[in-house]
């Protein structure tokens, strides 16, 4: 019997909500566990670095209010957690008023929004 690859693997939602986001362990640490990255800003090694990083040509960690590793982990479980595609965590109300604020569909986001929480 052969053994099934990760992406073929039916995982139970306990398992999705240790593992999804960190398949391998943390490359620095070998850290099972998602480290927590306590940090608000990164370090580029030049300024063209810099540019393709905010100017998302270069995929990474650019300010710690807009990316995180940590943050990152916790999106990915959600999304699978609730069968999505993505997630978006903010750290309060006024970051997702602002986040709207640049949509053009943010009404029906908003009722997508309300109608989740009505059926909670």
């Amino acid at each position: 019997m052969s053994k099934k690859s990760r992406a073929d693997r039916n995982f139970k939602f306990e398992t999705l909500q240790l593992h999804v986001g960190q398949e391998t362990a943390d490359a620095v640490t070998d850290a099972r566990a998602v480290p927590i990255y306590q940090t608000s800003s990164y370090v580029f090694h030049n300024s063209q670095h810099a540019a393709d990083r905010f100017g998302l040509k270069d995929a990474g960690n650019i300010y710690g209010r807009l990316t995180n590793p940590t943050e990152d982990v916790f999106e990915k479980r959600i999304a699978a957690l609730e069968g999505g595609v993505a997630a978006l965590a903010v750290g309060s109300g006024a970051a997702m008023q602002k986040y709207l604020a640049g949509r053009s569909d943010r009404e029906e986001l908003i009722d997508s929004i309300q109608a989740y929480w009505d059926e909670q």
